[in-house]
């Protein structure tokens, strides 16, 4: 059974995240948890994905197919895999499915990077020269990856369109990429936003990564943001390269 809190992480046009209580039966069956039953069941707090009510079949089959893209990569400590789904139908058939799921992540931080980075810019705009003078194990934050799925919606201004149709994250993209059309629909690259799905080549993968390390040395900032989408491949082509943010060490 979940219960939704009555708290917003995340909300687009067509669909919201959410936290959620989780509670589960001690011998993990599926299923809503009866009175009887919560001395012996187990709260765990998770993260939801789902769809608001202005969302269409489009959006819910773009959905489904990016939430469980990463259903057949390993299991690792830095993914955040889907480990539920609440939904009155069947997933391999979303015609017929009569409500919006819910896909649950297992979650105990803080929640979206990309949020958690700028609100901590806006609590030290006070001390904008304030460095981090001791790294310790105790003081590091916990980063998972995650599915695409309605980053596009949560985070519209980070993707853009060259005329296509399709929007991409550009300005995480590879010069290369860029410059030879070398991306297709069911590419995106590393983001802070929600991170990862296939990557171009090697190369592009450093690229992003870099520009990911940027965001988190700059606090969510907006990479080039100076610089107009359509004269993002020339401009690199000229030099143009992000600034070293103010609290990053020269060896990085």
């Amino acid at each position: 059974m979940l219960k939704i809190l009555p708290v917003d992480e995340l909300e687009g046009k067509f669909g919201e995240m959410k936290w959620a209580i989780w509670r589960q039966n001690l011998e993990g069956v599926a299923g809503d948890v009866d009175d009887e039953e919560d001395n012996a069941c187990f709260e765990e707090q998770v993260l939801t994905k789902t769809l608001k009510n202005t969302a269409d079949r489009r959006n819910l089959r773009k959905f489904l197919e990016e939430s469980l893209a990463l259903a057949s990569v390993t299991q690792h400590d830095n993914i955040a895999h889907v480990a539920a789904i609440a939904s009155y139908g069947r997933l391999d058939d979303p015609e017929q499915i009569v409500d919006f799921p819910l896909i649950c992540y297992r979650h105990h931080g803080f929640g979206n990077l990309k949020k958690f980075l700028i609100s901590c810019r806006s609590e030290s705009d006070g001390a904008p020269n304030c460095l981090v003078s001791e790294v310790h194990a105790r003081h590091r934050l916990h980063v998972q990856l995650c599915d695409s799925a309605l980053s596009k919606d949560f985070f519209p201004h980070d993707y853009y369109c060259l005329g296509d149709k399709e929007s991409r994250p550009l300005k995480w993209m590879a010069y290369e990429s860029l410059l030879h059309n070398s991306f297709n629909s069911s590419t995106d690259v590393v983001s802070n936003n929600h991170i990862l799905l296939r990557y171009l080549s090697p190369d592009s993968t450093i690229w992003s990564f870099g520009v990911t390390l940027w965001e988190l040395f700059s606090c969510g900032q907006q990479p080039y943001m100076d610089v107009d989408p359509d004269e993002l491949a020339s401009n690199l082509e000229r030099g143009k390269r992000l600034a070293q943010p103010y609290n990053c060490p020269d060896e990085m």
